[in-house]
């Protein structure tokens, strides 16, 4: 080999040190998100790989979580010892306005329902019942341990502290969602497995037959992969639109965990399912017609 070929590698082995390892964004993916009729933002963790993608008329993160971080809410609430996985709150039209609680989105109710239905079908007043009958000290001895364990790069300092809080309007992006929700799922840095297991049945049951079941009735092959799922909506404020945002968790063919992570703006929690159904044909077959 010549002396300026050697040259020429080693001025680029930096380079390649550097861009190792690295897969560029999935034109298909880009092609999806810019064609659909909503500002989106996806993000896509695979092992320890995240991809992100953006239409270019998208509002810049953070946005509004809303109620896709119900469930760390719930192991919270689990983590006070006042509320089991097994406690019945009544959700119904005819209970709306008393007692200062949270109206439902739902406007019939949900009737009774426990904390993995009410994960499932992310009940309202479920979790405002919830937050009004437990020790409050206890919620925020446990804010300042998640604070501890946060460490990077799950998130910038104290994102775990906001959101766990009562406040169900705190700011996260696609991006960092992924991580904390595999966080969750895949380790017990937030969790043992005697809090999360009844947090996770909420999860998988909201794709089987909640908020986000749309997923595995178009892709039944989906209820085969271990999901996981959430849905959320989030009001506009601070000058930003209101937003729906979709998690979802599975096993790819070579049974790696897949997280996902949409964010819509000017939509809600159904809206960011109709992208996934456009994204899901990447790894499941579609339900024959």
């Amino acid at each position: 080999m010549s002396s300026s070929r050697v040259k020429a590698l080693l001025w680029l082995l930096p380079l390649l040190i550097l861009t190792a390892g690295f897969d560029p964004p999935d034109d298909a993916v880009c092609r999806i998100v810019d064609d659909f009729p909503l500002p989106a933002d996806i993000a896509i963790m695979s092992g320890s790989e995240v991809k992100h993608y953006r239409t270019g008329d998208s509002t810049h993160e953070p946005h509004y979580g809303g109620s896709l971080f119900k469930p760390f809410i719930a192991v919270r609430l689990l983590k006070t010892g006042e509320i089991s996985p097994g406690q019945i709150y009544e959700c119904r039209m005819a209970l709306e306005g008393q007692e200062g609680l949270k109206r439902c989105w739902l406007e019939r109710g949900h009737g009774s329902l426990d904390l993995p239905h009410a994960i499932a079908y992310s009940c309202n007043r479920w979790f405002a019942q919830a937050l009004q009958d437990v020790d409050l000290a206890d919620l925020d001895n446990w804010m300042r341990w998640a604070r501890e364990v946060n460490d990077p790069p799950i998130g910038s300092p104290g994102m775990v502290e906001r959101l766990v809080g009562i406040d169900p309007v705190y700011h996260t992006s696609c991006e960092w969602g992924v991580q904390v929700f595999a966080m969750l799922i895949e380790t017990e840095k937030l969790a043992k497995e005697e809090i999360k297991k009844p947090v996770l049945e909420g999860l998988r049951l909201a794709v089987a037959e909640g908020t986000a079941s749309r997923l595995s009735r178009e892709f039944p092959a989906l209820l085969l992969a271990e999901p996981y799922g959430k849905t959320g909506s989030a009001p506009g404020c601070d000058d930003r639109p209101e937003g729906g945002w979709l998690y979802l968790s599975f096993l790819d063919k070579e049974k790696v965990r897949i997280h996902l992570v949409i964010h819509v703006d000017n939509g809600d929690g159904a809206d960011a399912v109709d992208l996934a159904t456009k994204l899901l044909p990447r790894w499941f077959p579609g339900r024959e017609k």
